[in-house]
């Protein structure tokens, strides 16, 4: 039971109450007030009570009122109410008011009812009943509770905040001459106590033309119309520069900026139609002087291949970077660029006005293609022999040339040429483009003692260099033992004849016959066969030869094995030995072209590919370059590229081991 009411002197209370009127139960407040509350719980439902109150002022002159009755509810109310609080005039905007607001608080009860509402402002003071709304006029933390009859309660508070005070504009750095379709920056010198400053913009006449989140507005006429792209307002012009808090208090200053026409006319000299890889590329900007030229400028160029265009070079949307950093010319009018990529290349010019700030007047493009150099192949790239003493062994080395342009002045060379050297002369006039030669090594361990000599092979070209290791080991005694003079039968051609067959001499450097000796693919391929392998017995010192006969009708890289199985007979004894020549075809084409709809499923792609808006899917790609090569809208998903370089390809859902991925698309892979 609450019990509200009032004295017109500032008193203490004593309140008696039962049921009965001799009463018989006491609460006191000696706190003097002139408002008064009391709470008396733990009342029996349903009970007619009576109570007596006495208020006594400070002198000690007391006042007795009552008796009063008052009966209790049927059953006790256990559920405290509820409270919340909403604005009922006011718009908030990034968390800020920017007027004077009311504040309504809502309180419920679903049982006894609400006895009565209060709230005060600020963490600390003197609570007030609550009996309208509640109008804030500044930044408020508003604390509310309510109880209904059976002194149960609920509380809250929240903060509103309210900024009525526009920002303080001091004034604007610019510049104070602008060129006509240039970009215009503008700082403007601001602050707010308040909520904070949320942005500042550029307007004229009602029409914003820029804004920005920073103190600094740079205007870009490409974004939308501007009176700046306007030569027919050249002249001295006014803006507004407004800064705004984050409740949309404003406030504003006035510019003057003078617009100057200034020249279009932009031209490209000295650029060709083509160039060689690792030749540089030197465009040089010509101005026309049509308008005002300032005596500050630059002519910027930038380089891209034609695979990698932005969409505002190119035909099609996308969204392609760069092949390379812009260049900007030390001297105003002139650029140098070197590519190291086979490709065509777009050359991007344009003029910038260096007033402040920069701003682009008109672009030229020019094609310019790039071939590819001669690339050095060697195979193998290691021979692993065991031979007795005072023997002599021939290996052979296979060097291609897997580019577009010839190699020349290829030279071989031996680091120890007594054990390891080369039947012919070190020097090899030329390769032709996917074309290869073989060299001849020999070995000699005349004199050598038995041990593990390790000799480097080198081939150089004037620019490249390729290793093969040669491991000999050298034993004293020894069954029958064979060996062929190519540890690692490749391949590198472009060829048009339907077949091409290699020539391998198979010798016995043990000290036994060698008997039952045949030669056969290790698993049959349908691109590879072998003549004249069935030889029977090999005696010690002996050799025969045999071919392998490959097709050259599939462009790809195919790999197999042959497989020489004989017995190496000795007195002590004799076991079968098994001996595996690995056999690599790398079919290099002038280029592979899959465009449009084609279907590549469960195909092998070598060389230098076109896969542009292709279908390649679930296809084998391994070991296979795609470096300069379009790939525009392919669909690759599902596909092995194992070692391959794909260079802005789009490659999703593939999987990609050891692969290059240059800008490239790799979602999901």
């Amino acid at each position: 039971m609450t019990i509200l009411f009032n004295t017109d002197d500032l008193a203490n209370i004593t309140i008696e109450y039962g049921t009965t009127t001799a009463l018989g139960s006491t609460r006191q407040n000696a706190t003097l007030n002139t408002g008064h509350t009391f709470v008396i719980g733990s009342l029996s439902a349903d009970t007619l009570y009576y109570y007596n109150i006495t208020a006594c002022n400070v002198g000690g002159y007391c006042s007795e009122s009552g008796p009063y009755s008052v009966r209790t509810m049927v059953s006790a109310d256990t559920t405290a109410p509820t409270i919340s609080s909403t604005v009922s005039s006011g718009t908030l905007t990034n968390g800020w008011y920017g007027s004077d607001i009311d504040v309504t608080l809502n309180a419920a009860d679903t049982g006894s009812g609400i006895n009565y509402t209060q709230y005060r402002l600020g963490t600390s003071g003197s609570w007030n009943t609550y009996s309208s709304v509640i109008t804030l006029t500044n930044t408020t933390n508003l604390y509310y509770r309510t109880y209904d009859f059976f002194a149960n309660s609920a509380s809250g508070n929240k903060t509103f905040n309210i900024d009525k005070t526009p920002p303080s504009v001091y004034g604007a750095t610019y510049a104070a001459t602008v060129y006509a379709n240039s970009l215009l920056s503008v700082v403007v010198n601001a602050s707010d106590t308040g909520s904070g400053i949320l942005y500042y913009n550029i307007n004229k006449s009602g029409t914003i033309y820029a804004t920005s989140t920073n103190q600094t507005i740079m205007y870009d006429p490409d974004k939308s119309t501007f009176y700046l792209t306007d030569n027919t307002i050249i002249g001295n012009k006014s803006l507004n520069i407004t800064a705004c808090d984050k409740a949309l208090n404003c406030n504003s200053t006035e510019i003057t900026v003078q617009v100057l026409n200034l020249f279009t006319a932009l031209s490209v000299a000295n650029i060709s139609s083509s160039y060689d890889l690792g030749e540089s590329i030197n465009p040089v900007g010509i101005v026309s002087d049509t308008g005002n030229v300032p005596a500050n400028y630059t002519i910027k160029f930038e380089y891209f291949k034609s695979n990698t265009l932005p969409a505002s070079l190119k035909n099609t949307t996308g969204n392609l970077g760069p092949y390379s950093v812009a260049i900007d010319s030390s001297t105003n009018t002139s650029s140098s660029f070197t590519p190291t990529k086979k490709g065509v290349y777009i050359v991007k010019s344009t003029v910038n006005v260096m007033n402040h700030f920069s701003r682009v007047i008109t672009t030229q493009t020019s094609l310019i293609d790039v071939d590819q150099p001669g690339v050095l192949e060697i195979s193998p790239s290691l021979m692993n022999l065991s031979m007795l003493t005072n023997k002599l062994s021939q290996k052979t080395l296979y060097i291609s040339n897997s580019g577009e342009q010839a190699l020349t002045a290829i030279s071989v060379n031996s680091t120890n040429s007594s054990i390891v050297g080369f039947m012919n002369t070190d020097v090899i006039s030329g390769i032709a483009a996917t074309n290869f030669t073989t060299k001849q090594v020999l070995i000699n361990t005349t004199g050598l003692s038995p041990a593990t000599y390790t000799v480097t092979l080198t081939v150089n070209t004037s620019t490249q260099m390729k290793n093969t290791t040669v491991i000999v080991d050298v034993i004293t005694d020894t069954k029958g033992m064979l060996q062929s003079d190519i540890d690692d039968i490749f391949i590198s051609s472009n060829e048009s004849s339907a077949f091409s067959t290699i020539n391998v001499n198979l010798s016995n450097i043990g000290s036994a016959n060698a008997t039952g000796v045949i030669v056969s693919e290790l698993v049959p391929k349908a691109w590879l066969g072998i003549q004249g392998g069935t030889i029977g017995t090999l005696t010690e010192n002996g050799s025969t030869i045999f071919n392998i006969t490959m097709s050259l009708n599939t462009v790809g890289n195919m790999t197999g094995n042959i497989l020489v199985s004989y017995n190496n007979t000795k007195a002590s004894g004799s076991s079968i030995v098994n001996l595996t020549i690995p056999v690599r075809l790398y079919i290099l084409p002038a280029n592979v072209n899959i465009d449009g709809d084609s279907t590549g499923l469960n195909s092998t792609f070598t060389g230098v590919v076109s896969l542009e808006d292709s279908n390649v899917t679930g296809s084998s790609l391994d070991n296979t370059t795609f470096e300069d090569s379009t790939a525009d809208n392919a669909n690759v998903s599902g596909t092995i590229l194992t070692g391959s370089d794909v260079e802005d390809t789009n490659v999703s859902d593939s999987s990609l081991e050891n692969t290059v991925l240059n800008g490239t698309n790799a979602a999901s892979s």
